[in-house]
């Protein structure tokens, strides 16, 4: 099942990489481009949910296989917003917490 999901992100990022970079500079509603959202919810994100599925179907809490992911999804988290601010710095983009919401 490992091997599947690598398989799969694998494929998902290459196809995004190769897609419009215009597609990916899109802002969604909240606000974030395209390419941040993929960046926070990468691999780690996935593997977290991937354990809870896991958990919930071989019938087991699987609270040590989750408080790992919790873990490795923050980590992946911190880092990601500093790439995705790194790189609104220097796009010139308005931060998050600059950005204009709502009419």
């Amino acid at each position: 099942a490992l091997d599947r999901e690598e398989v799969a992100f694998t494929a998902f990022r290459e196809r995004v990489a190769a897609s419009d970079a215009a597609l990916r500079s899109e802002r969604l509603g909240n606000g974030d481009t395209v390419e941040a959202v993929i960046r926070y919810d990468g691999p780690a994100h996935y593997a977290e949910h991937t354990e809870h599925i896991r958990a919930w179907f071989s019938g087991s809490d699987g609270d040590e296989d989750a408080e790992a992911g919790d873990a490795a999804d923050t980590a992946a988290d911190t880092a990601a917003a500093a790439d995705t601010a790194a790189a609104e710095r220097r796009s010139g983009a308005p931060r998050k917490s600059e950005r204009r919401r709502g009419p």
